[in-house]
C-alpha cells in the first residue's frame, strides 16, 4: 500500500520544507527589546506572553545567547517565576484559514509537526506543545543540561477552517530559558529550522503589525485634507494587513500637523483610525484635531519627539 502523501516519516529532519510560522526565528521585535511580562502582551512579532496569578513569564530580545549553530542572531530570553502552572507560556497563536475567516494558513485536517530550539539549565522546567484546535500534545521536558536541544511534537489539526491553533513553550518550574528557531511544517516529520530571507521574514510580520513613526520633526505620513481644526491623513501601508486592523498611538502630545505655511500645530486629539479600505486592507485614513488649520489646505502629520509612533495591528 503506498505511503500517504502527507505521511512524510521517510524524510529526514534536514530536508528543507516551508515554515508556516511568522517570525519563527525570533529575529524581529518591532515593539522593542523588552522585557515584556504582562499577561497577553505581544513581545517578539507574533509571539505572546502568558503570565498567571502564580507568577510571571518575562521575555526579552537577546543577541548573546542565540542559537548560532543554526545561523540565528537573536533569541527570546525568558525568565519564569511560575511553579507548576501549565498556563505559564511563551506562545505563537495561529488561525486555520477558511473562506469566511481569512486566517493565517490553510491546514485544516492536515498533520503538522513542530521543532523548536530550547536552552535551559533547569531540568523538567521547559517543554514545547502544539494545540490542534481541541487538545494539547507536548514534547518531553528539556533535560536541563544548559545546551540547546531540539524539542519536537506532531499533531493532526481539526478538520474545519477558522479554528485556532497554538505553538507554545510551557514552563513548569522557575527558570531562565532561551527560545529560538521554531519550525512548523506540514507532515508527520519535524524539520530543522531554515531561516527565511530577512525581507520575506519582515514582509510576513508586517501583515500583523506595522510600527510607523519618526524622530522629532520628521514627517510620518503625507498629504491629507484639513478643515478648521480637523485633519484627515491618508496612510498607505507597507503591507496588506491580515484582517481589519486597530490603531494605537504613543500619545496625542507626540504629534503635530503643519499648516499651509509649515507652522507646527500641536494636536489636541488623535490621530485615530477614521476609516480603512475594507477590501484591500492596505490603506487607511486617520483623523485628529489641531488648532488654526484652514479648510481645503493640505497638511502633514509629524512627530514631535523620538517617542512618536503609530501601531497598526491585525491579529486573526
Amino acid at each position: 500500500m503506498p505511503t500517504p502523501l502527507l505521511d512524510n516519516r521517510q524524510l529526514g529532519p534536514d530536508v528543507a520544507r516551508a515554515n508556516l510560522l511568522t517570525n519563527g526565528g525570533l529575529e524581529i521585535w518591532q515593539r522593542g527589546n523588552g522585557p515584556f511580562n504582562v499577561n497577553g502582551v505581544w513581545a517578539a512579532d507574533r509571539w505572546r506572553i502568558a503570565s498567571t496569578t502564580n507568577g510571571t513569564v518575562s521575555a526579552s530580545k537577546d543577541t548573546s545567547n542565540a542559537d548560532s549553530s543554526r545561523g540565528s542572531q537573536t533569541c527570546a530570553a525568558i525568565t519564569c517565576t511560575v511553579t507548576a502552572d501549565a498556563n505559564a507560556q511563551f506562545y505563537h497563536q495561529f488561525q486555520l484559514a477558511s473562506p469566511s475567516s481569512g486566517g493565517d494558513f490553510p491546514a485544516a485536517n492536515l498533520p503538522l509537526s513542530l521543532s523548536i530550539r530550547v536552552r535551559t539549565a533547569t531540568a523538567n522546567a521547559v517543554r514545547a506543545g502544539l494545540y490542534n484546535g481541541s487538545a494539547w500534545t507536548y514534547t518531553a521536558f528539556h533535560t536541563g543540561d544548559g545546551t540547546y536541544q531540539t524539542l519536537t511534537v506532531s499533531v493532526t489539526m481539526l478538520a474545519t477552517g477558522g479554528q485556532m491553533g497554538q505553538v507554545t513553550v510551557s514552563f513548569a518550574l522557575p527558570c531562565t530559558a532561551y527560545i529560538d528557531n521554531a519550525m512548523l511544517v506540514v507532515g508527520s516529520q519535524a524539520a530543522d529550522y531554515v531561516p527565511l530571507h530577512p525581507a520575506d521574514d519582515l514582509a510576513r510580520c508586517l501583515r500583523y503589525y506595522q510600527r510607523l513613526g519618526a524622530n522629532a520633526g520628521g514627517g510620518i505620513f503625507g498629504l491629507g485634507q484639513s478643515g478648521g481644526a480637523s485633519a484627515y491623513i491618508f496612510v498607505p501601508l507597507p503591507a496588506r494587513m491580515a484582517v481589519a486592523p486597530t490603531v494605537t498611538i504613543s500619545a496625542t502630545a507626540d504629534f503635530s500637523c503643519w499648516d499651509a505655511g509649515t507652522s507646527t500645530r500641536t494636536m489636541t486629539s488623535g490621530p485615530s483610525l477614521y476609516s480603512i479600505n475594507p477590501v484591500a486592507l492596505d490603506r487607511l485614513m486617520l483623523a485628529g484635531n489641531a488648532p488654526n488649520l484652514v479648510a481645503g489646505n493640505a497638511t502633514w502629520l509629524v512627530g514631535n519627539n523620538a517617542n512618536a509612533f503609530i501601531g497598526v495591528e491585525a491579529n486573526p
